[in-house]
């Protein structure tokens, strides 16, 4: 149905005078709001639903002015999900005295009466608005509200075919819904602990929840990025496939309908903390160099370490109609989107891990003639100098819980340091060195105490508060990257 005639409709119920009676009744026994002088309070003992109109569902507290009632909380996540460039804001209504279920912080659990919104406009206009209302610890309900083209009035319209701007545009049916937020063992999308604490995310975030006591058990951290892999390029792509393919389909849940083909593409909790290196992140074990179990794309590498050409991932993001990805809520490719995930797969070398910046040399040296680091930056002043045993750096202002270090060994006696104290809270420690060849060895040991070389099967020692040494050696001209990780 076009918005014109939700519009004809409209105006044929105000020339019959039935517009009033009409607005009673949509809103009488199915009102989620009963302040609304034009919405009846709800009826005790009848079963709740959702109400026709939006202005019943409890969004505004001032439907003429369209003010936002105070309890309804605008958010907007680190990382917002594609929607062919809409513009978009978010609410949601957590009940008084509630607080939000964290014990799984990879799948919240919400306060029952909990309620969403999620306002879609086009070039300033308003098209529609989508609301969830939990009613039982197992029912969500849910509705998508069309605006008249005059912003006044906005009923309930599920599947309408709209035309905006003389462009086709599609209100979602509830099936569509239910294809995405069924990924979600409490359905809501969006309002997740990862998104809510990526840089970007804004208003009720997750620090906000967590300093009005709105959540339970509070995390240790608040804010967090995507730990580079190496490439230097891996976080705007992980985390677009996070919140378009991975949080509401590409899962491990039951629910998730991408999970199940094995392709699984939502970052964990523990994953930006660093609990768990990229290596042994899902995002990565069920990606490179895997193959596709799709029976339409059978034996095509999801994606190929340095070829985006040759990553169905790729063909899959850029591609509208048949074999999409993401499969519905799109008809325009994300252009940024794609470019993100195709500059992260070029970095990778034939192994995934990242390629140097001359793939001729392996051993790349900045315009001094200083040997340089390869893939992303690396903290302190971690390149050799000329000279054995180098001065230790510190460690201890690594931003969020990783650091990374690189060096290339001047002599073959080179010694490069790195020195750092482990906060009194931490969880553990992990530690990755990778080098341009054979050779390279690392040592650790903490508080002085016996050292441990990576890679021979003995843990890192984790010493709460403890003060760690760790000496990398290795021949002339090796280049080396250390990676710590705290948690």
């Amino acid at each position: 149905m076009r918005l014109s005639s939700l519009v004809s409709k409209t105006t044929l119920l105000v020339a019959l005078g039935l517009a009033t009676a009409a607005a009673a009744v949509a809103c009488s026994s199915s009102s989620a709001n009963g302040a609304d002088p034009m919405c009846g309070a709800p009826v005790e003992g009848e079963p709740q639903e959702v109400p026709d109109d939006l202005r019943c569902t409890g969004l505004y507290g001032d439907w003429d002015a369209q003010t936002v009632a105070p309890q309804n909380r605008e958010f907007s996540p680190g990382s917002p999900l594609w929607s062919d460039g809409a513009e978009k804001r978010r609410w949601i209504q957590l009940p008084d005295g509630t607080k939000v279920d964290a014990t799984k912080m990879d799948d919240w659990t919400f306060p029952i009466g909990t309620k969403t919104w999620k306002e879609f406009a086009v070039n300033g206009r308003k098209v529609e608005t989508r609301f969830m209302w939990k009613v039982r610890a197992d029912r969500w309900l849910q509705a998508a509200y069309v605006w008249s083209e005059d912003g006044t009035t906005a009923v309930r319209n599920e599947g309408a075919e709209l035309e905006i701007d003389g462009k086709p545009y599609h209100v979602p049916s509830t099936s569509d819904c239910n294809s995405c937020h069924e990924g979600r063992k409490d359905k809501v999308l969006g309002f997740e602990a990862l998104n809510l604490a990526l840089p970007g995310a804004t208003g009720f975030t997750l620090g906000a929840l967590v300093d009005e006591d709105r959540i339970s058990p509070k995390p240790m951290k608040t804010k967090v990025t995507i730990p580079d892999d190496g490439t230097g390029a891996s976080g705007p792509a992980l985390a677009w496939m996070h919140t378009n393919c991975g949080v509401s389909c590409h899962a491990a849940n039951d629910s998730a309908i991408g999970g199940r083909v094995g392709l699984r593409l939502r970052l964990g909790w523990d994953d930006v903390n660093g609990a768990r290196p990229p290596a042994e992140w899902d995002a990565y074990k069920t990606t490179v160099g895997v193959e596709s179990k799709s029976a339409d794309y059978e034996g095509k590498p999801r994606i190929t370490a340095g070829d985006p050409a040759g990553s169905l991932l790729v063909d899959l993001v850029e591609t509208r109609g048949p074999g999409q990805m993401p499969k519905i809520g799109t008809m325009v490719v994300d252009k940024t989107g794609a470019e993100a995930i195709r500059t992260w797969i070029t970095s990778m070398s034939g192994d995934g891990t990242p390629k140097p910046s001359n793939p001729d040399d392996p051993n790349p040296t900045t315009d001094g003639g200083t040997p340089a680091p390869t893939g992303s930056s690396c903290l302190a002043d971690s390149i050799a100098e000329a000279e054995a045993n180098d001065t230790a750096e510190t460690a201890n202002a690594m931003p969020g819980a990783t650091g990374t270090f690189c060096g290339t060994f001047a002599e073959d006696t080179d010694v490069d340091h790195v020195a750092f104290t482990a906060p009194a809270d931490f969880a553990g420690i992990s530690m990755k060195l990778s080098a341009s060849s054979g050779g390279a060895v690392a040592i650790v040991s903490a508080n002085g105490g016996a050292p441990v070389q990576l890679g021979q099967g003995n843990p890192v020692p984790a010493v709460r508060g403890g003060s760690y040494l760790v000496k990398v050696s290795g021949p002339k001209g090796l280049a080396y990257r250390l990676t710590l990780t705290l948690r």
